[in-house]
């Protein structure tokens, strides 16, 4: 297969717009409309936007992954190279309550396309699907975890259970003078269905990938918390051709997210924990997506609630603020400090350009809005915040860094100081 490289954010080159128009269906447009969800609609083909109709210039959005269209592979490559998603993904889930909004919007897998992609994938692709993998199946064994309800018949001894079978007791016990059995026909609730059959198969092989590298403390506290809840389950390989029958809707519609994942870990990494996939090697990967953008918020987000806690107020996507026609929602408001901060998912230049001069107008507007004033209010009677800050990633070696902020550059243009600040974010490790 043909592949066409993308990198995220960019606009896509002339020839590779024509290959991409090609390979769509005549009646599709990007962004390409899927049935569902909203989120895997955008994520899908990594957010591509066409300028103008069909057949015009194409721009991705902030993706990084792999997709199938047509006869080509397409592959959106990081705007920061030596970026490690899997330590930042990790981090995040490390806070309770960052962990309630990062998987339903930044990672994004499809093991159901065939056929699978067979390339070297990064570094950090492994470690990230298995920690996404092991957070959603937590949530699933600690609130929705389900059983099979099945119907057995026993010869219990001294005691009756259910209904006694009537034929089958006659032949088995009182023909043969055993007057102290019953056949019994009772039903009772099993763990060993299928669904949980391959959660804990995906479980054992992501617990000896991660034995093999460095974890963690909590995601090893999932594998232990998810091992006790599915202790009454077979370990046994799994064949790929068992997904097709199992329950993702009703009172399974819970499975979903965990049963995708499993999947891809068992077919990527391999479907026994003593055979796993070297990852030297070319692998069959599933197409996925990652929100880069969505990542550095909420790593942002960790590095803020760390420093000042309950008082950081989070731009998730319900949270608009405002009444009026025109409401807005920044990334972060700090309450205490009475100050708004934007997450900018680019390099901070030297030079100023007009896409920096429209990043600082979006936040000054933020700061004159009346629906941010309502939030910043209790903290400050003046009614206007003490300070902007615009907040860009920055790519650290020094492990050191981590998580960290770079010093402040502040202008003093506008009435409310404006300072730009780097965020120190993990680089994968050689």
């Amino acid at each position: 297969m043909i592949r066409i490289k993308i990198k995220e954010g960019d606009p896509v080159s002339l020839d590779d717009c024509e290959r991409l128009w090609s390979a769509l269906p005549g009646d599709k447009q990007f962004p390409v409309s899927y049935e569902g969800d909203s989120d895997y609609m955008k994520a899908r083909y990594f957010g591509l936007t066409a300028l103008a109709g069909r057949g015009s210039a194409l721009h991705a959005g902030f993706f990084v992954g792999l997709a199938k269209i047509g006869d080509y592979v397409l592959e959106a490559t990081p705007r920061f190279e030596n970026l490690d998603f899997a330590q930042m993904f990790a981090d995040c889930s490390d806070d309770p309550v960052i962990a309630q909004h990062l998987l339903a919007r930044t990672f994004f897998v499809w093991p159901e396309e065939e056929p699978w992609i067979k390339v070297s994938p990064a570094s950090w692709f492994a470690p990230l699907l298995v920690i996404a993998f092991l957070q959603a199946l937590n949530e699933l064994c600690r609130r929705h975890l389900r059983r099979n309800y099945v119907r057995v018949v026993d010869n219990l001894t001294g005691r009756v259970k259910g209904r006694i079978r009537v034929g089958e007791q006659i032949r088995q016990n009182l023909a043969r003078a055993r007057l102290d059995c019953n056949v019994c026909e009772y039903g009772r609730f099993d763990d060993d269905c299928l669904e949980n059959k391959i959660l804990r198969a995906a479980l054992e092989v992501s617990a000896a990938f991660l034995a093999r590298r460095r974890a963690p403390p909590l995601v090893h506290s999932w594998i232990g918390a998810c091992r006790v809840s599915l202790a009454r389950v077979t370990i046994t390989p799994i064949q790929h051709f068992q997904f097709q029958g199992v329950r993702q809707t009703g009172s399974f519609r819970h499975y979903r997210r965990p049963i995708r994942f499993a999947w891809a870990v068992l077919r990527h990494l391999g479907v026994s924990p003593e055979y796993l996939s070297e990852q030297g090697e070319y692998l069959h990967v599933p197409p996925f997506a990652l929100c880069t953008y969505e990542l550095f918020e909420r790593y942002a987000e960790v590095t803020l609630r760390k420093q000042h806690g309950e008082d950081v107020w989070a731009g998730y996507s319900a949270n608009n603020l405002g009444y009026g026609r025109y409401k807005v929602r920044p990334d972060f408001l700090i309450v205490s400090e009475s100050e708004i901060v934007d997450c900018k998912y680019k390099n901070l230049k030297t030079e100023l350009d007009d896409n920096e001069r429209a990043d600082a107008y979006q936040i000054v507007s933020y700061s004159r809005h009346d629906g941010v004033l309502e939030k910043l209010r209790p903290s400050q009677e003046r009614g206007r915040p003490s300070r902007l800050v615009l907040l860009y990633p920055k790519v650290a070696e020094d492990k050191q860094l981590w998580g960290k902020f770079g010093p402040e550059e502040c202008d003093d243009s506008f009435e409310i100081p404006l300072v730009r600040r780097r965020l120190y974010c993990p680089r994968v490790s050689n």
